[in-house]
C-alpha cells in the first residue's frame, strides 16, 4: 500500500499538472497505472477498491473514477444522487478499460464520500447504509465540509448507540461555496 500511495501521488500530480491535460483522460491513465501496480505488488490478482478524482474550483466540475468503492453521494440542486462505480477495482484484470465521469457542482452543492465502515455500521442487525447517508446529506444545510463530516459521524454514533470501532469509518466532503 505504501508503494501504491506514493505512486498515486506522483503519477496523479504529474498527469493532472500537464498543460494540455484532459481531466478524464488523466484519471483513466492513472487508473491503468494503479491497476498494473496493484497486480505487480500483489504478485497476481488482488482486489483494491478506490474512489479518486480532482476538482476544478473555477468551473465547479468534479472529475472522478469510482473503482468499485462505496458510491459517493452528491447533493445537487436539493436532489441527492449516488456516484456509482465507473471502473472495476484495481488488481482484478490486467486490462479492463475504466470510465471517468464528472459532476457539476453549483454553489451550495456538496459531494460526500464515505468508507464502507460507515455504510456497513450496524445496530441490532440494521445497517446505516447509503440511503441514510444520502438522507443525512439532504437534510444537512451546513455550508462547511468539515461540519458535514463531523455531523455525519455524530449521526452514525447516535445510530450505533456507541462510537464506531468496527472498521475504517471515514467521511470526506466537498462543498462548493461560490
Amino acid at each position: 500500500m505504501v508503494d501504491l500511495q506514493r505512486n498515486f501521488r506522483n503519477w496523479g500530480t504529474k498527469l493532472l499538472r500537464e498543460q494540455s491535460r484532459n481531466e478524464t483522460d488523466a484519471l483513466v491513465k492513472l487508473w491503468v497505472l494503479m491497476n498494473r501496480t496493484t497486480i505487480k505488488s500483489a504478485g497476481g490478482l488482488h482486489v483494491c477498491t478506490a474512489f479518486f478524482g480532482c476538482y476544478d474550483d473555477e468551473t465547479g466540475l468534479a472529475y472522478y473514477v469510482n473503482a468499485g468503492h462505496t458510491p459517493g453521494v452528491v447533493r445537487h440542486k436539493q436532489k441527492i444522487r449516488p456516484l456509482e462505480a465507473t471502473a472495476l477495482p484495481f488488481g482484478l484484470f490486467a486490462e479492463a478499460p475504466p470510465e471517468a465521469s464528472m459532476v457539476a457542482l453549483n454553489p451550495g452543492d456538496a459531494l460526500l464520500l464515505v468508507s464502507k465502515g460507515v455504510v456497513e455500521a450496524g445496530y441490532c442487525g440494521d445497517e446505516y447504509g447509503l440511503k441514510r447517508t444520502g438522507e443525512y446529506l439532504d437534510h444537512s444545510r451546513t455550508e462547511s465540509a468539515h461540519e458535514i463530516c463531523v455531523g455525519l459521524l455524530e449521526r452514525l454514533r447516535q445510530f450505533m448507540r456507541a462510537a464506531p470501532t468496527h472498521d475504517d469509518v471515514t467521511a470526506l466532503a466537498l462543498v462548493r461555496s461560490t
